[in-house]
């Protein structure tokens, strides 16, 4: 299961944020959760959609705040970049990916989805990473009923700009 914590996973621009000349970005904070994981589990996927109904075109941006996987936590930090940990997810026989299908928000009627998907494939191509990281989450999951394995922060942000 996912869950997230947002009442409404979409972020809209209004033509009146569009004028303010001191109101040019909207930042939401998204939370993914995954219950249990475990090769061979359905993907998870969550979805942002921004939409840009303002006067002007609109960069949309994330940026991972933190992650914990089972019992390790990382979080993001000037000494911690986003690219270390992007390159630190490489290290696990599943596959978390974070994707924008568009950076730039057209003017009144742009969007663009956010996601964050959670894979691992039966068959993850290495079987003792497979093994060892199924035994941890399983364990996981025996002392940590309540807790999800996985859970992501992310912000996502929407900056207008002039074109």
């Amino acid at each position: 299961n996912t869950r997230g914590t947002a009442e409404n996973d979409d972020i809209y621009f209004q033509n009146t944020e569009a004028r303010n000349k001191n109101y040019q970005e909207v930042t939401t904070n998204v939370v993914f959760e995954v219950d249990k994981i475990y090769p061979g589990m359905e993907p998870q996927m969550k979805t942002l959609t921004a939409y840009n109904v303002g006067e002007m075109k609109a960069l949309l941006e994330y940026n991972i705040r933190t992650i914990r996987i089972l019992d390790e936590t990382y979080t993001v930090s000037e000494t911690f970049t986003q690219d270390k940990l992007i390159e630190k997810l490489n290290e696990y026989p599943f596959k978390l990916t974070f994707e924008i299908d568009n950076t730039n928000l057209d003017e009144e009627n742009g969007s663009a989805d956010f996601d964050i998907k959670l894979v691992w494939n039966f068959e993850s191509g290495d079987d003792a990473l497979d093994t060892k990281w199924g035994e941890m989450a399983y364990e996981y999951n025996k002392n940590h009923p309540s807790s999800s394995s996985i859970y992501v922060e992310v912000d996502v942000s929407a900056t207008q700009h002039e074109v």
